[in-house]
């Protein structure tokens, strides 16, 4: 994972002490690649990519024997513009585009739950605003800022503020934790979704 500029590793015993005592993290093809992909990506796709083809050889063959062949890497950007990712690895990489979306959001619920606990708790949970819960709400539905903004008659910007203004509420790192957390403590739910796909009419 990594995280501020700062790289966590956590592999097993023997690969972790043969990676550090080699040095390949700067020659790592999964680390080139997420410097430059901000979508989430094969470690087969990475050494495709790779213009180093021994570093390839080298870190991807010494990695397979330890038993990490192949693997699955998602990059999480944050609402203040830092980088972190999760890459699960072993002997295959067998899950389904389903699988790889759900895999997805919980990396960023986890990321964001860790950095969440980093925070200090006066910044935490406050109330929404109605705006910043309708705001949230659709997000929730996967609509884009540009298709909030439609939706509510209001400009993009505003919404990208009501979004950012509710992810410093509730202590989220992006827009995909805050619904998460939102979720968590009952603020959006079933309920909601429900009501948010009903037309509206003029008041009577």
């Amino acid at each position: 994972m990594c995280s501020d500029n700062r790289d966590h590793l956590y592999f097993p015993k023997g690969w972790a002490a043969r990676y550090v005592d080699q040095n390949y993290l700067p020659r790592d093809p999964i680390i080139g690649r997420l410097q430059k992909d901000r979508n989430s990506f094969s470690w087969s796709e990475s050494y495709k990519s790779c213009s180093e083809p021994d570093n390839v050889r080298v870190i991807g063959g010494e990695a397979a024997d330890f038993g990490l062949v192949e693997g699955f890497v998602i990059p999480i950007t944050t609402l203040d513009h830092r980088t972190a990712a999760l890459s699960f690895g072993g002997a295959r990489d067998d899950l389904s585009n389903s699988d790889r979306s759900a895999l997805a959001f919980l990396a960023n619920f986890a990321i964001g739950h860790w950095l969440h606990l980093r925070r200090p708790r006066s910044t935490r949970n406050r109330m929404l605003s109605p705006r910043e819960f309708d705001c949230l709400l659709w997000a929730g539905e996967g609509k884009t800022d540009w298709e909030i903004s439609v939706i509510l008659g209001i400009s993009r910007s505003t919404v990208t503020k009501h979004i950012s203004s509710a992810r410093e509420k509730l202590g989220a790192v992006n827009k995909t934790h805050a619904v998460a957390i939102a979720m968590r403590m009952k603020i959006l739910g079933y309920s909601h979704r429900i009501d948010a796909e009903l037309p509206h009419g003029p008041p009577v």
